[in-house]
């Protein structure tokens, strides 16, 4: 494990904790006279209480006159640096350079209460918090700074090697990040999660100074310098705060707090900016964060890696633990049979490129349970008993006796087993001699099954391999109820070859050590069970009760170990749960605690219905082995209930189906985000009639297998020529979009707000010889006739570039960022055959004389080039 924090005169004492707390002012609330020209008057029956916290802001302040000014871009950069002249001022001397920095910088983060009851126990608890801490963060690339070795030896830690991370404004704890620490503490004692999103607007705040720190140009040697530690020191801050920010949120997940769905986007809505994202993507933060196993799959790390809860890309903790476990194995993804060469690890561009996903040939049945050697007889279905049960089908423990597995109604007696197919204990339930094409269950997993079972208090067991048969009509019946069968049963059981291989003991989930339960976490995240899209599906109805199979079939409860972890295990091992949404437990309304989960509330946005964007998001970097799954899949996470009719028969009221078009048609009169569909993901397009108003749809929520569209990147001195150079394959996957304006999904079209830049697609020849006159050394100018050349048909007059815009800053013109990997901006691009004056659509529908948009596809805007001129319109596509 990387070295946690210590209390010491060089990073925190319980002392200082005492005295920042000590501290903390109260005073009446500052009140605002007008604000464009409206004016306030107090209310003198209104009791005013004090903001609890208060974050300084670059966007705005009060003048002497109590009034609130506003401030223009351009000004807030301009206020940030004027921030960091003062900061770089205390680092010209040595001496007290930490306390005098640490004073000036303890400013932008205000207490405003009356002093807390129980003081020493929120102090103690406020340090114990920090200690959990990495003592340093990934070390951020510095190769464009000064050298380590230029930096005065007093401003690093006596009797340490001159290096960055040696550095006294690395090791300090700053004030700031104190007072995130103590706020957690304070607010999650009382379960109020409101306070949230000014731990928030505190790491943005630290972001933005970073970002104009990293930006500016230094004038002078002593001056780069002291930019170069105060980088370091602002990354120290940001890094751990962000830490503290998710752990935050972990907890309100796993103390199942009503936390809003916009109060959850606002505490993991840390905004962006480009000099954030190259440090986190930099050589030096990202191999500082760890070494990967061998034996981990690079796609299922791609996963983990990328979702944006992962935030601070601290995986040192998460490497080792894994490495504890799995660290002396071979690699797995790519084994070469033909040329008995050793396997090698997948290159984690995309499930195809792993053969544990697509290629390996795995024998249905192969897999059993110890201390069977694999002479175990199976068992084959009663298919009489299976067609007298209505609904979901479970199988009977106390009826499957002798050569025969009989069924009963799956319920709340029942527990729900989800497996990994290509682990060997994939099949159906038919005999092959009087069916054809079945394998029947190995008897040894059906005693393992039942055993544990029976431990639980279920009288049956629902899996897929004893309860989906091959014939199609009971498929689509048994895929019906798959939502029904694990949102009911009482527990649901996770069988993955790797966790089945660690040896937890005989005491369960209560007996094990922290660092095995950290372990156990580590694993569980980019096991196959958590990469595969029907296991996603299987957790997110079931997950009010998952628990995990381990060595000697001991069984572990999930919930018991998370929480264990996170109250007690290190905060960059349990910050990293909240990327696994899908395992975290539901909430469960306050009347209903302790009652039998029959009678229990839950959540529906949650715990029974996705949105659409966040089933895709999931969905986009997880595997389906049959054609059309991915789509059904997504249906069955956005529906509540199931419909009658079969799948690919499934009506126009909700229901699994298999059908895109259908799949969208359903959600006409809803709302998408706009940034979910910036993506490459296959769209439903135009080559069919039945497809108007639709053409932008995906088609699929993941990455299609065949051969892709290749990304194309332009070097100065070929745009003038046109000619691009082929590169590495790019799929760009959707994300949830979250933070990004709504677009309104109706029966002509989708429409909404987008930044918008609008061009001549395919101008007449003279048109474009004098636009390379007027414009031909404009680098913005060359991509826009690069993209019309290269991806819009010549049947439309009209292109446009659309970014999605931030739905919390109405007047912004900056996009919302696309989280995935890009080397620029990614934008969508449209077409239209429209009139002349290419005038876009406005809200609710369209007009007689102007045409609507046309989906294209995605490209990256290179970001050494500034953005066109974008504006916020209302667009109509089709």
């Amino acid at each position: 494990m990387p070295p946690l924090l210590q209390q010491s005169e060089v990073t925190f004492t319980r002392q200082r904790v005492k005295e920042i707390l000590e501290a903390v002012p109260y005073k009446l609330p500052i009140r605002i006279k007008q604000y464009a020209g409206t004016s306030w008057a107090p209310d003198p029956q209104r009791h005013d209480e004090p903001i609890r916290y208060t974050v300084w802001t670059t966007e705005h302040e009060y003048n002497e006159e109590n009034t609130l000014v506003v401030y223009s871009m351009a000004e807030r950069r301009g206020r940030a640096w004027k921030l960091c002249e003062r900061y770089c001022e205390t680092l010209e001397n040595p001496s007290d350079h930490i306390e005098r920095l640490d004073s000036l910088f303890s400013k932008v983060l205000e207490f405003n209460f009356r002093p807390p009851e129980e003081m020493d126990s929120i102090i103690d608890a406020t340090c114990c918090l920090l200690e959990r801490l990495p003592a340093v963060p990934p070390m951020l690339d510095i190769a464009s700074s000064p050298s380590a070795s230029d930096i005065d030896p007093d401003f690093f830690l006596k009797e340490r090697p001159h290096s960055w991370e040696n550095l006294s404004v690395v090791r300090f704890v700053d004030s700031n990040v104190i007072r995130v620490a103590m706020l957690i503490v304070m607010e999650t004692r009382k379960r109020s999660y409101s306070w949230s999103r000014k731990i928030v607007e505190y790491i943005n705040l630290a972001g933005e100074l970073f970002t104009v720190a990293s930006e500016h140009t230094s004038t002078s040697e002593a001056e780069s310098l002291q930019l170069a530690m105060l980088r370091q020191f602002l990354w120290a801050s940001w890094q751990r705060s962000v830490l503290l920010n998710l752990y935050f949120a972990l907890g309100s997940e796993v103390q199942s707090a009503n936390m809003s769905d916009r109060d959850r986007s606002m505490v993991l809505g840390v905004e962006m900016s480009a000099a954030l994202r190259d440090a986190l993507q930099s050589d030096s933060v990202q191999s500082s964060s760890g070494t990967k196993a061998a034996y981990m799959c690079s796609w299922a790390f791609e996963l983990l890696r990328t979702d944006r809860a992962a935030l601070a890309q601290d995986f040192r903790a998460f490497h080792e633990r894994y490495s504890g476990l799995f660290g002396h194995l071979p690699p797995r993804c790519m084994p070469d049979r033909r040329t008995n060469e050793a396997p090698k690890q997948c290159k984690g561009t995309s499930p195809a490129s792993c053969k544990r996903f697509k290629g390996m040939k795995i024998q249905d049945q192969s897999a059993h349970a110890l201390p069977c050697r694999g002479g175990c007889p199976r068992l084959y279905w009663d298919r009489s008993s299976y067609e007298s049960v209505t609904g979901g089908r479970a199988v009977s423990i106390a009826h499957s006796t002798g050569s025969k597995l009989r069924y009963c109604a799956a319920s709340y007696s029942t527990m729900a087993v989800s497996h990994v197919w290509s682990h060997g204990q994939g099949g159906r339930p038919e005999d092959p001699l009087e069916d054809g094409g079945g394998t029947g269950f190995n008897s040894c997993l059906h005693r393992r099954y039942s055993s544990i079972a029976a431990s639980r208090g279920c009288d049956s067991y629902w899996m897929d391999t004893p309860c989906i048969p091959q014939d199609h009509h009971l498929r689509s019946e048994a895929i019906r109820e798959i939502n029904t069968v694990f949102a009911q049963s009482r527990l649901t059981l996770v069988c993955d070859r790797d966790i089945m291989a660690i040896d937890v003991g005989e005491g369960g989930d209560a007996t094990l050590p922290l660092h095995l339960q950290e372990s156990l976490l580590c694993a569980l995240l980019v096991c196959d069970w958590n990469v595969r899209a029907w296991t996603y599906l299987e957790s997110v109805k079931g997950r009010e009760g998952i628990h995990l199979l381990c060595a000697g079939d001991a069984v572990v409860r999930l919930e018991a170990v998370l929480r264990s972890v996170h109250a007690r295990g290190a905060l960059s091992v349990a910050a990293l749960f909240l990327t696994a949404q899908h395992l975290l437990p539901p909430y469960v309304h306050s009347d209903d605690v302790g009652k039998p989960k029959a009678q229990m509330r839950f959540r529906s946005a949650r715990g029974e219905v996705m949105d659409v964007e966040d089933a895709a998001a999931h969905l986009s970097h997880r595997h389906a082995s049959r054609p059309g799954d991915e789509v059904v899949i997504w249906s069955l996470l956005t529906t509540a209930n199931a419909a009658r009719e079969g799948v690919e028969g499934a009506g126009e009221e909700g229901g699994p189906t298999d059908d895109p078009l259908r799949f969208w048609k359903r959600r006409v009169g809803t709302f998408v985000p706009t940034g979910f569909l910036i993506s490459s993901s296959p769209r439903l397009g135009y080559g069919n009639v039945e497809n108007a108003g639709f053409g932008w749809a995906p088609r699929r929520p993941d990455r299609p297998e065949g051969r892709r569209r290749r990304r194309w990147s332009w070097s100065w001195w070929q745009w003038w020529w046109w000619r691009g150079q082929q590169e590495q394959e790019q799929f760009h996957f959707a994300f949830d979009g979250a933070g990004s304006e709504y677009a309104y999904i109706m029966e002509t079209g989708l429409t909404g707000q987008w930044l918008t830049h609008l061009f001549d697609a395919h101008p007449p020849c003279y048109e474009v010889l004098r636009q390379w006159r007027r414009h031909g050394r404009s680098p913005q100018f060359r991509m826009l006739r690069s993209i019309a050349s290269r991806m819009i048909p010549r049947k439309y007059y009209w292109g446009a570039v659309l970014a999605p815009p931030d739905i919390e800053r109405s007047t912004s013109l900056v996009p919302v960022p696309y989280r995935g990997r890009a080397d620029g901006t990614l934008l969508a691009v449209v077409a239209s055959d429209g009139n002349k004056d290419g005038r876009m659509l406005r809200f609710p529908g369209r007009s007689d004389d102007a045409s609507p948009w046309h989906w294209i596809g995605v490209v990256e805007w290179p970001k050494e080039i500034p953005l066109p001129e974008l504006l916020r319109l209302e667009v109509l596509m089709v």
